[in-house]
C-alpha cells in the first residue's frame, strides 16, 4: 500500500525549500562581504607598497648624491682640481677628455662652468658641465662612461641626455646635472632634471622639472632643513634661461611650492631639486 504523505509533508518540503533558498542567499551575502574585505586589503597593500617604493627611492637618491660627493672629494685629493675644470695640459697628460683651456673649457679656476663665454651668454649645457662627469667616470670614481665634450652637448632626444649625464635615482628618465651658482651658499649644485632636447649652439634648450613635491620635501628633510627656499637643498619650479637658479615660490596649481612650503596638493613632477655639492 502506497503511503500518502498528506498536506503536512508537502508543507514541510516547502519550508525546507525556503530554508535552502534563504541559506543560499545568506551564503552569497557572505561571499560578497569577504570579497569586499579582500579588495579593501589589496587596495591598502597597494597604497602601502607605493609609499614604501617612494621612501626607498628617496633613500636611494640621497645615497647616490652622497656617493657623488665622495667621488668629487676623492678626485680633488688625487688630482688637485675639480673634475671637468682640470687645466687643459694636466687633463691631456692624465688621459682625460681634451679641452682648450679657455673659460669654461678646463681653465682651472675651481668653478664648473658651461659654455657661456663662447655662446653669447647663453646657458649651454656642455663644456665643463659634461667634462665633470666624463672626468669622474674616466678616473673610475663613479660607475658608467659619459661623453664629455669641450663644446655644447648635442642632445636631439630625451634618451641622448644619458650619454652625457647620469640617471637620477629618484625619477624615471631624469638626470643629475652639475650647476654653478656663485650667489648661493655653495657654488656647485647637483640638479635633478629631465632634459628633453639641447642644441649644441644654444639655439634651443628644453627640459622639465620631474620631481613631485612630496618626494622633493622628503629628500630635502633627509639631506637638509625641509625649507624649499634655503639651505643646501632648494627648489626650482620652472627652467630659467639664461641666469642663475632661483627657487620657484610662486603659488598656484602645478607649481612646486606655495606660500613658502612644498605644494603637496600636486602629485605630478613639477620640482627641480638642487642639492649643494659639499665637497668643493
Amino acid at each position: 500500500m502506497r503511503h500518502d504523505p498528506g498536506p503536512r509533508s508537502g508543507l514541510a518540503k516547502l519550508k525546507g525549500s525556503g530554508r535552502r533558498r534563504r541559506g543560499a542567499a545568506a551564503f552569497t551575502l557572505l561571499e560578497l562581504t569577504v570579497m569586499l574585505v579582500v579588495i579593501g586589503l589589496l587596495a591598502g597593500v597597494l597604497v602601502v607598497g607605493t609609499d614604501l617604493h617612494r621612501v626607498a627611492a628617496v633613500r636611494m637618491q640621497a645615497r647616490q648624491l652622497e656617493q657623488f660627493n665622495t667621488a668629487v672629494a676623492a678626485f680633488r685629493l688625487k688630482f688637485g682640481g675639480m673634475p671637468g675644470d682640470l687645466r687643459a695640459e694636466q687633463a691631456s697628460a692624465l688621459g682625460f677628455e681634451p679641452r682648450s683651456g679657455a673659460r669654461g673649457h678646463g681653465d682651472g679656476n675651481q668653478l664648473i662652468e658651461h659654455c657661456t663665454a663662447d655662446m653669447g651668454g647663453l646657458k649651454v649645457y656642455g663644456c665643463e658641465f659634461t667634462l665633470f662627469w666624463s672626468d669622474l667616470a674616466t678616473a673610475e670614481m663613479i660607475p658608467g662612461q659619459f661623453a664629455g665634450t669641450d663644446a655644447g652637448a648635442d642632445i636631439q632626444t630625451a634618451e641622448a641626455a644619458f650619454l652625457y649625464f647620469p640617471a637620477a635615482a629618484l625619477v624615471t628618465r631624469g638626470q643629475l646635472i652639475v650647476n654653478t651658482d656663485a650667489d648661493r651658499l655653495l657654488p656647485h649644485w647637483l640638479s635633478i632634471m629631465r632634459i628633453l632636447e639641447m642644441q649644441p649652439d644654444g639655439s634651443s634648450t628644453s627640459w622639465s622639472s620631474p620631481v613631485i613635491p612630496a618626494d622633493a620635501e622628503a629628500l630635502d628633510r633627509k639631506l637638509d632643513d625641509g625649507d624649499p627656499a634655503g639651505g643646501s637643498v632648494h627648489m626650482l619650479a620652472t627652467p630659467i634661461l639664461p641666469g642663475p637658479f632661483a627657487p620657484g615660490l610662486i603659488g598656484g596649481p602645478g607649481l612646486c611650492t606655495e606660500n613658502g612650503q612644498y605644494n603637496l596638493t600636486v602629485s605630478e613632477g613639477v620640482c627641480q631639486v638642487n642639492v649643494g655639492l659639499s665637497s668643493q
